[in-house]
């Protein structure tokens, strides 16, 4: 297991290591990088380099990435993902599958909002004078996936893409595997 950052997988910069374990039996289910405050800059730089071609490639071209995010999680239903939960998190099959339910309904929403961003015009000081406002990407975005839920860092990242604001994820560490699945899926 690495880190993914700038759409590569590298070690840590301290080459330091987590070991992951099952809490439920105690198993080590692997290492994983224990990231660092240089890793993390480097993911936000990667970010900041890649916002502006992000945000040219206009609401509708991102919405399909989420289609597609959604789609390749539906994919495996019943599968790895509400495996990787259970091992993880020590969470029941039923919440597991809920959480992901969770994750594809988010992702749906996000990415039928695309067509739905606008703006607005307003009356300026006479009735011949008119303001356009309009909703453009502010910048990137960094968000932290709780212990508890991780896999809402899918949710978290679906509210990024159709508004042109680019993710960059920090899961915990303890939820590596399954943030990995994730990228590796959509990317």
């Amino acid at each position: 297991m690495k880190l993914y950052i700038d759409g590569q997988w590298v070690d840590s910069s301290s080459g330091e290591t987590i070991e992951k374990y099952n809490p439920v039996t105690g198993e080590v289910l692997g290492k994983f990088p224990a990231a660092t405050k240089e890793d993390v800059d480097r993911a936000i730089d990667a970010a900041e380099e890649a916002f502006e071609a992000w945000n040219e490639m206009g609401s509708v071209a991102r919405s399909k990435i989420l289609y597609r995010a959604r789609e390749l999680i539906e994919k495996d239903r019943g599968g790895e993902l509400e495996q990787l939960l259970m091992n993880e998190n020590g969470k029941i099959l039923k919440e597991a599958k809920e959480e992901v339910d969770g994750v594809i309904d988010q992702i749906q929403y996000y990415a039928e909002f695309a067509r739905k961003i606008n703006g607005e015009v307003v009356e300026g000081a006479n009735s011949t004078r008119k303001i356009f406002q309009y909703k453009v990407p502010y910048g990137i975005v960094v968000a932290l996936t709780p212990w508890n839920f991780p896999a809402d860092g899918c949710q978290e990242a679906g509210a990024r893409p159709p508004h042109g604001k680019h993710r960059c994820p920090e899961a915990q560490q303890r939820h590596a595997v399954h943030c990995r699945v994730a990228c590796e899926e959509v990317h």
